[in-house]
């Protein structure tokens, strides 16, 4: 281990720490073997990257769990990339659902003031794969990816996916790094693999995997009709075909803008971060007055 592990003196009582920026990854690696769990707010997604890279690069076993904010214009008609959808809905599930042990969780001062889905409606939602859980059904498998707004295509590539040839059900789960391919008989599991989504190729039998929802918007009965009745409610005019699209389950880009149109309330990031140490920029209240502005002036611009 580097020397500079030892170089910092954790004091429970302290708050304020002076660090320059190279020292920050050697910090948090040395936080977190203190602190268990800590999160530590970036002040944009290029410092998360760069961040999240430095940390790896001192150590590649650090379990670094990441939250970035939406890569597309906020209350626009374009939809957030498929990699930052899936990595945000992945983190928020693992955050409720999973004892992650040991870990850092780095996310920007933008995600924290943007609030997102409430916790209750994540909890439950990692289904696990186990083929000798004699409970497991193929019809109970169907109906969660038809409830977390699985995108049924002819070949799985990306996240968010399934396909279904005869006994065979390819699914691409947000919570893993390969889809994985489902042989069944009648109504029961045969065999699970990863396989590649280029070449469609299978790779590894599998004890079990996992399923999570898509993203933070699930497209099923319940949440469609809470959409209808408040958009109606809204008399919004100039919006009329995501009203008349996501009435039949459709989902568009920029579904992402009509987000509290589908929950009684929204949550802030900040009510994931359960008995974690918050750790944050001493000028944050610039950075969050940068960010408050530029979230305004993209309202405005609507």
């Amino acid at each position: 281990m580097n020397s500079e592990y030892s170089n910092f003196f954790f004091d429970e009582d302290k708050s304020n720490f002076n660090l320059t920026i190279d020292s920050i990854p050697w910090f948090l690696v040395t936080a977190i073997k203190k602190f268990k769990n800590i999160s530590y707010i970036c002040s944009d997604i290029k410092e998360l990257k760069t961040l999240k890279s430095k940390i790896l690069a001192i150590d590649n076993k650090t379990n670094i769990i990441d939250f970035p904010d939406l890569d597309c214009p906020l209350f626009s008609n374009i939809s957030p990339s498929n990699e930052i959808r899936t990595t945000r809905i992945k983190t928020l599930t693992k955050l409720l659902n999973i004892d992650l042990g040991e870990n850092i969780v780095l996310t920007t001062i933008e995600s924290l003031l943007l609030k997102t889905i409430p916790k209750d409606t994540l909890i439950n939602k990692y289904f696990e794969l186990n083929p000798k859980n004699s409970k497991l059904t193929i019809e109970k498998i169907k109906d969660f990816l038809i409830n977390n707004s699985y995108e049924r295509v002819e070949t799985v590539r990306q996240k968010g996916e399934f396909a279904i040839r005869g006994g065979i059900l390819d699914i691409f789960s947000p919570s893993e790094d390969f889809p994985i391919r489902i042989d069944s008989f009648a109504s029961t599991i045969d065999s699970l693999k990863n396989f590649d989504p280029i070449t469609q190729l299978s790779l590894n039998n599998l004890k079990k995997s996992s399923l999570i929802p898509t993203s933070e918007i699930f497209l099923n009965k319940k949440n469609i009709e809470k959409f209808r009745i408040n958009f109606r409610t809204l008399n919004i005019d100039n919006k009329k075909n995501y009203y008349n699209n996501i009435s039949q389950g459709i989902r568009l880009p920029g579904i992402e803008q009509f987000l509290p149109f589908f929950y009684n309330s929204l949550e802030s990031f900040f009510s994931y971060l359960i008995n974690y140490k918050l750790i944050i920029n001493f000028q944050f209240k610039d950075i969050i007055f940068n960010s408050y502005k530029r979230i305004s002036s993209q309202l405005s611009e609507e």
